[in-house]
């Protein structure tokens, strides 16, 4: 099964979509369309550190301190050169995470769809509509949607599975998800946008 999921993850990077709108880029990077190579090769290196959870993360922090903004690239288990999974905007580096620092991170920055740190709850549902659930201080937008298999993908299923796998599940089950969490001020200090397709 991980070796499938590692496939799955490889073939999102190209030929897999998402609803439309559901997975905003930052820094020119989106789920499942860079690889932590590429925002190395882009951001500069950083060493991998790993979530509470345990998950592979990169981390680049605002220059000035007072800036307060950083950028976790996050991946599933040990396949981090297969693909960023989850992208978050935190008003703190996360305490599991090995920050660089670099110019481009401000308070200020913001994914492609408009959201930012700072953002009320007001403003965050003007740009994405009603929330699909909320706990505490959080709220959650998630879309579920299928897509083909891509053709390396179904090879490597039907040799390792057989052609009775591929009649009962023809196609990759995805999951695009943004999740904010507002800190006691009311604001966004955590925003997280997260994709995921898996066989």
């Amino acid at each position: 099964m991980m070796v499938l999921l590692a496939i799955a993850l490889l073939a999102g990077s190209g030929n897999s979509k998402p609803p439309a709108g559901w997975v905003p880029s930052l820094l020119d990077c989106s789920p499942q369309k860079c690889t932590f190579a590429d925002i190395r090769t882009h951001l500069g290196d950083v060493p991998v550190s790993r979530s509470r959870e345990g998950e592979p993360q990169l981390c680049y922090a605002a220059e000035r301190r007072g800036d307060g903004a950083a950028v976790v690239f996050q991946s599933v288990a040990d396949y981090v050169e297969l693909g960023v999974t989850s992208i978050r905007l935190v008003a703190a580096p996360p305490p599991t995470a090995t920050c660089k620092a670099i110019k481009g991170i401000t308070a200020a920055i913001a994914f492609s769809n408009g959201l930012r740190l700072g953002l009320t709850r007001a403003e965050v549902r003007r740009l994405l509509g009603p929330p699909d659930s909320s706990s505490g201080r959080a709220l959650k937008w998630s879309r579920n949607y299928e897509v083909p298999l891509p053709p390396q993908m179904r090879e490597r299923i039907l040799a390792i599975e057989g052609e009775e796998a591929l009649r009962a599940f023809p196609n990759l089950s995805g999951v695009a998800s943004i999740a904010v969490v507002f800190g006691f001020d009311a604001r966004a200090d955590d925003i997280s946008v997260t994709r995921l397709e898996t066989y």
